[in-house]
């Protein structure tokens, strides 16, 4: 059976809208953008960047994103470490939470 993420899940997740990451060196703010998803969807996450007008964003118009962070699942640290991820993690589908830059020293999440 497929994983799926329950409601609750969900409604943990939405709770990191609004949350400001600091900009650190080497990408840092994206391990804390894993460990909070970590803690809220309780398995192993690996996040990257991505400009919304790499896919299916492009067409359109948003002023509530500036980039998006997309995020896969992983049951294992081993599987989340692995070289082959980047096929959708365990539930087969890359997620995106979608943010703001700020002042150009923090991000603001905007949707999850």
């Amino acid at each position: 059976m497929a994983y799926k993420i329950t409601m609750e899940q969900i409604i943990a997740r939405e709770q990191l809208v609004g949350k400001h990451y600091m900009l650190l060196d080497n990408q840092e703010e994206l391990r804390q953008i894993e460990r909070d998803l970590e803690e809220k969807l309780g398995c192993f996450v690996k996040c990257g960047y991505d400009s919304c007008w790499s896919h299916k964003y492009q067409e359109e118009e948003r002023e509530d994103m500036d980039y998006i962070i997309n995020y896969e699942l992983y049951l294992t640290y081993e599987d989340k470490m692995s070289e082959g991820n980047g096929n959708g993690g365990v539930d087969g589908e890359v997620h995106e939470l979608f943010y703001l830059k700020g002042n150009g020293d923090y991000i603001v999440i905007t949707e999850v």
